[in-house]
């Protein structure tokens, strides 16, 4: 093939291979994320949206949206200088309180879920309908939700009869 023949085809592909190569990329999610452009993720996140827009909020902005909580209570978490105030609600929501705002909510059941995530779902078809986490271990996995001036993570806890909680946190915290 001759020089000239070459670039003809160079310049008759390389349109064809970003094009196609736009396509294909722009169809994987990035592991780790919830695809906000899937039909799938979309859902996911409009179901989440009342816990996330809960985030970062003073209490009394979090009650007058959430209602007074059935049961006020301290929790110590892992290290001794995390200590939360816990509200916590009959519908299964609770909202973790640091540095006076809110950090963390926790879903479990009877909270409903969205769409084809369920309590007692399986950690490996949940991974199916999310795709790769971003971290897991042996009980939990963790997916990057949309950034909303902070990061924001999605944890599933799963025990013997699979899914069991879910925690919508700042990252930065």
């Amino acid at each position: 093939m001759n020089l000239l023949c070459k670039k003809t085809l160079c310049r008759a592909l390389v349109p064809l291979v970003l094009c196609l190569g736009g396509t294909l990329f722009a169809e994987v999610p990035i592991s780790g994320r919830i695809d906000e452009n899937s039909a799938f993720g979309k859902g996911v996140l409009q179901a989440m949206e009342p816990a996330l827009t809960l985030l970062g909020r003073f209490p009394a902005e979090a009650f007058e949206s959430a209602g007074m909580p059935d049961l006020l209570q301290p929790f110590r978490g892992v290290s001794e200088d995390q200590d939360d105030v816990v509200s916590s609600y009959t519908n299964g929501v609770s909202l973790f309180f640091f540095e006076n705002r809110v950090w963390q909510v926790r879903i479990q059941p009877p909270c409903s879920l969205p769409s084809a995530i369920a309590f007692g779902m399986e950690k490996e078809a949940l991974c199916n309908l999310l795709g790769i986490p971003f971290a897991e271990d042996e009980d939990s996995t963790i997916y990057m939700l949309p950034d909303r001036g902070y990061p924001v993570r999605i944890r599933f806890f799963f025990d013997g009869k699979g899914l069991n909680d879910i925690y919508i946190y700042r990252a930065d915290y």
